[in-house]
């Protein structure tokens, strides 16, 4: 059986996106809004690029002041169930007039030259059939002074612990890849990829993201939701056993920490600690 593609994927995901995903994609969002994106405001025009269920545009209005109207805000991504997931926040609906969702590849953008004030890609360009094209529709589609914001794993560790689960239960099989080119982690790669596409002023900074949840059996959970490929095609008793295996694994490798929530909130959770690039790319 032949491996599914990121598109595939995550089309298949897309109602459960955000807990398969540890909670990471709204983790990381916040902290661009709220920290190196601050300066969007009502009067902004922004992508919301590869979109995925439009978390950042959902936290670009937990962000702003309830008495102000959001910003133009274009949500766009290649996987219509992730845009049919979006539609179906009622949070997003209720600005129809100013934030707008379409189905679209983001190596190929619909949107004129120097559209965007802020143009944001969280956790997708890794991910994209032809990164360097996409990163020159970015720069194409951004006003001259305009800033673009990426983040970028610097490392998999959720898959470590699921490469050890698998190795316990198949140690002669290959461990299990992702289809992301590990030159990903390295920095040089990214600012080189930014470069070409036209960007002069690269930054890349880094924060810690979670792969997390309420507790040590819900972050173990979402790891067998989100690389059930590994496992498809294994017998019954393979399942039960890898199943068994990470819950043994996953709980040495937690820390606790605070997540942020709706507007103030916060809950607390345990989670894996991800290493994440945050990238700030001015045209």
């Amino acid at each position: 059986m032949a491996p599914k593609t990121p598109f595939e994927h995550f089309e298949e995901i897309a109602l459960r996106y955000e807990t398969t995903m540890g909670g990471l994609s709204r983790e990381l969002s916040r902290h661009i809004i709220r920290g190196p994106a601050a300066s969007i405001s009502t009067d902004s025009v922004v992508l919301d690029n590869a979109c995925g269920p439009a978390i950042v545009t959902e936290e670009i209005l937990f962000a702003l002041p309830v008495s102000k109207p959001p910003p133009t805000i274009h949500a766009v991504d290649i996987s219509p169930a992730m845009i049919g997931a979006a539609r179906s926040k009622a949070a997003l609906a209720a600005h129809a007039d100013r934030i707008h969702l379409a189905v679209m590849p983001a190596e190929k953008l619909t949107f004129p030259d120097a559209t965007f004030s802020h143009s944001i890609t969280n956790l997708g360009i890794f991910f994209f059939a032809d990164a360097a094209q996409g990163a020159r529709e970015i720069f194409r589609t951004l006003k001259p002074g305009g800033v673009a914001f990426l983040t970028v794993f610097a490392a998999f560790p959720h898959l470590e612990l699921v490469r050890r689960a698998q190795a316990a239960v198949r140690p002669d099989e290959p461990p299990f890849l992702i289809p992301v080119d590990p030159a990903w982690f390295e920095t040089a790669h990214i600012e080189g990829l930014l470069r070409s596409a036209g960007f002069e002023d690269v930054v890349i900074g880094d924060t810690v993201g979670h792969y997390g949840a309420p507790n040590a059996d819900g972050v173990a959970d979402r790891l067998l939701s989100l690389f059930g490929a590994v496992f498809e095609t294994w017998s019954a008793e393979e399942k039960v056993a890898f199943g068994r295996e990470l819950r043994k694994i996953v709980p040495g490798a937690l820390e606790t920490f605070q997540r942020g929530v709706g507007i103030t909130g916060e809950v607390e959770e345990v989670g894996i600690p991800m290493g994440t690039y945050v990238v700030t790319a001015r045209k």
